[in-house]
Order: structure tokens, then C-alpha cells, then sequence
């Protein structure tokens, strides 16, 4: 039976089209009969709104204090900007936001970023976490009152965008790496939070001599200097300061035996959907987010305050390859629980509520 027409569209804001996570979502609430609209701007949601044919409900994505930098001071462009959505609560305006992180990442003032992130949850009529985890972290800094507008609605995987994948021996064949060598990747933007130094200098310590590992992704501008100073020297380390077109993602991801994301703080993780779409264990940090989405079987999972929790997940990971490829089939299993879909379904329910 087909939807009934949802009886407002949806502004989506701001538009990442570097990440295909909005463009799948959109396209399944279009499925669910959802009108979308998109803005890549952010700063004058007034303006945006108009442009925009005057939507009833706006629904912010990643909006945070360090975003409203430029010739205004950070503070007052800041809060022209809380000022603006109370002008359009004014005028009927619903909003909805996901709440990706609890701050900018390397925010320089927490405190003051928790102050931003409670100023807009204030502003919303509801607003959405990917996982139980992620709710619970958001209660601590939102406080039991706000909390009540919480919802999980979880992170789809990226199986709709690649729905054909290369297998193991042709993406190894491709980018030339030898068929039986463990092979381990990062990838994405490559910034200090993400701990690839440290993964780096693990895996140089720990790694047996016929492994291989690859940090594929752009270094951040404002850490250029301090990761190339850091940059570990080791012949069995490949790094590719670039940003990593589709195609050549999915390739790279198909060729390794696990994705490794040491980050040293996360409340959602799109590169663990990723890697499990594409059929990858990770190995990561275990607690929030990454126990809940990959558990033991689609994981290693590492103590992070441990000083070598890490290195004893790559001697695990590089040991056995069957043990990897059965934790492959494993992540599979779980990505197919995370169709964009249903999850499409969810977010078209809490849309009517709010209306």
C-alpha cells in the first residue's frame, strides 16, 4: 500500500554531499512519501528558511558553537543564530536535530560548547541519537529534562549506495598488495582525535613483518605540521594524504582483512557502518558506540586506557585470518540489520509527531 503524503517537506541542514549518509536518508523518506530539501549553508536559518519555500519543519544535522567563526565574534555570531530560531518558532517552525557529537571535535572550550549544544536542544522539538550509547552520553550533558526529547533512531549502513562489491582478491589485485599478507586500514579525514599516530606507532611496534597497513584519507589543515612531524617511518605503513574517491574506497576497504578506528573520543561512528557494509570487522575501542554496533563478533574490541590495548588488537587481528574472515561474515550479518528503510520509517514517525 503506498504512503499517504506527508503534509509539509523537510529542510535538511547543513548538507555534507561528501558523505552519501544524508543522501540515502532523504531518498528513503522520499520512499515514505517525505518531500526533502536541502541547504549546505547553516549560519541564517532565517534566510535559509525563505529561500527555501518557508518548510515546517527544519532539520538541523551538524551544528556546532566553532562552526559560526568569520568577522563577527564566535559568541555573538552564535547567538544571532539561537535568536534567528526563535524567530522562526515564532512563525510555527518545528525542529528536529541529530545529534552526531556532543561537541566540535578538538573543541578549545567544552564547556562552552555544552552550553551551545544545551542552548539549541532548548530550541528543538526533538532530537535524535544513532544508539542506546549515544542517548546516554547526551543525558549526561543535557541533564534529565532536555533528555526527554532524546530518540535513537540508529545509522543506516551504505548499502544502497554500493550495492555491488569487488571481493578480497580483486580489490588485493587492483591496488597491488600481495593476496596473503594481513592487511590493515584507516580511512577518513585524518584528524588528532582520531589517534592514527598512535595506531601507527602500534603497529610498528607490534605488527609481524609480512603485515601491512593503510592510512588512506586528508589530513586536516590545522594538524598537517604535527602529523607529518609524527609520521612514523616503517616500509610496512602506506599513507595517502588525499581524499579517497567512491570507487576507489570501496576497493581499498574490500582489500583489507579489518578496518582499525583508534579514536580517542566518538559518540557515532559512519566509518564502522561503512566498514561493515563493505563486509570488514574494525578494530576499535570498546565501549559506546562500537561495542553496541559491532559487540565481539564484528570487533576487536581494545581497552583504550590500556598502554598497549592496542597493539595486542593488531597481534590478534594480523594472527589468524580465518578468525577475520569469520568476524567478516559476522559484520555482514549486523549491516544488514541497518537498511535505510525502516530507519527511513522511523524518522517520517517522529516528523508527524512533532507536527
Amino acid at each position: 500500500m503506498p504512503q499517504v503524503a506527508f503534509p509539509s517537506s523537510i529542510l535538511h541542514l547543513p548538507i555534507y554531499p561528501a558523505n552519501p549518509y544524508q543522501e540515502m536518508l532523504i531518498e528513503g523518506l522520499r520512499k515514505c512519501a517525505v518531500e526533502c530539501l536541502g541547504s549546505h549553508a547553516i549560519r541564517y536559518p532565517l534566510a535559509i528558511w525563505h529561500r527555501n519555500g518557508r518548510p515546517k519543519v527544519m532539520h538541523f544535522h551538524w551544528v556546532y558553537l566553532n562552526h559560526f567563526g568569520g568577522r563577527l565574534p564566535l559568541f555573538l555570531r552564535a547567538q544571532l543564530f539561537l535568536l534567528e530560531l526563535n524567530l522562526l518558532r515564532a512563525l510555527g517552525v518545528k525542529f528536529v536535530w541529530t545529534l552526531h557529537n556532543l561537541q566540535a571535535h578538538e573543541a578549545a572550550d567544552l564547556r562552552a560548547e555544552h552550553r551551545f549544544v544545551r542552548a539549541m536542544a532548548t530550541r528543538m522539538d526533538a532530537i535524535l541519537v544513532h544508539s542506546e550509547s549515544a542517548r546516554l552520553l547526551a543525558t549526561e550533558i543535557l541533564g534529565d529534562r532536555l533528555a526527554t526529547k532524546l530518540t535513537v533512531i540508529a545509522h543506516s549502513n551504505y548499502a544502497t549506495k554500493y550495492p555491488v562489491l569487488p571481493t578480497m582478491n580483486e580489490s588485493r589485485m587492483d591496488l597491488g598488495l600481495c593476496a596473503s599478507a594481513p592487511t590493515l586500514l584507516f580511512f577518513g579525514q585524518i584528524r588528532r582525535y582520531k589517534g592514527v599516530i598512535d595506531l601507527m606507532k602500534a603497529f610498528a611496534r607490534s605488527a609481524p613483518p609480512n603485515a601491512r597497513l593503510l592510512v588512506h584519507g586528508l589530513v586536516q589543515s590545522g594538524y598537517h605540521d604535527e602529523f607529518f612531524a609524527s609520521l612514523v617511518a616503517d616500509s610496512r605503513i602506506e599513507v595517502i594524504n588525499a581524499n579517497i574517491p567512491d570507487a576507489q574506497l570501496v576497493t581499498t576497504i574490500r582489500a583489507c582483512d579489518a578496518v582499525v578506528l583508534p579514536y580517542r573520543e566518538i559518540l557515532t561512528s559512519g566509518a564502522a557502518l561503512m566498514a561493515i557494509t563493505m563486509g570488514r570487522p574494525c578494530i576499535a575501542p570498546m565501549g559506546g558506540c562500537f561495542e553496541e554496533l559491532l559487540g565481539h563478533d564484528a570487533g576487536i574490541l581494545y581497552d583504550p586506557n590500556s598502554e598497549h590495548g592496542l597493539d595486542r588488537a593488531i597481534v590478534e587481528a594480523c594472527g589468524c585470518r580465518e578468525t577475520l574472515a569469520r568476524r567478516a561474515e559476522a559484520a555482514s550479518r549486523i549491516s544488514a540489520t541497518y537498511d535505510v528503510n525502516p530507519i527511513a520509517a522511523s524518522l517520517r514517525t517522529v516528523y508527524e509527531k512533532v507536527l
